[in-house]
C-alpha cells in the first residue's frame, strides 16, 4: 500500500532544537516558499542530524506528513498561515540531494 506524504523544497529561515520531557530531541525548522511559510519538526536522530548539518539561507528538499497549520503575525502586523510537516526525510539542495 501506498504512504501518503508531502514534499516541499525551500530556503531555511530559522532552526531550533529542544528537547521533551521524556527527553526525546525535537528539531523545527521554518522554510520559505516564496510568500508561504512551512514550519517542519524532525524527531529523535534526525532532529539531531537536522540541528547539526542545516544553517538559516540552506535550501532543503523535505519528505514526511501534513501535522497541522499554524498562525502567526508577520512583521507588518498581518496574520499569515503556515503548513506544518512532520518530516521523515531532509535533503540539502546543492547540486545533488545532500542526504541529513
Amino acid at each position: 500500500m501506498a504512504r501518503d506524504f508531502i514534499e516541499v523544497q525551500g530556503r531555511v529561515v530559522n532552526v531550533e532544537m529542544r528537547y521533551t520531557l521524556g527527553g526525546d530531541a525535537v528539531t523545527s525548522v521554518v522554510l520559505k516558499l516564496g510568500d508561504h511559510r512551512v514550519e517542519v519538526s524532525a524527531w529523535s536522530d534526525l532532529a539531531e542530524r537536522v540541528n547539526e548539518r542545516l544553517r538559516v539561507g540552506d535550501v532543503v528538499r523535505v519528505r514526511g506528513v501534513l501535522s497541522g497549520v499554524a498562525c502567526f503575525e508577520r512583521g507588518n502586523g498581518e496574520r499569515g498561515h503556515a503548513v506544518k510537516i512532520r518530516a521523515w526525510e531532509v535533503n540539502r539542495v546543492k547540486e545533488e540531494l545532500e542526504r541529513i
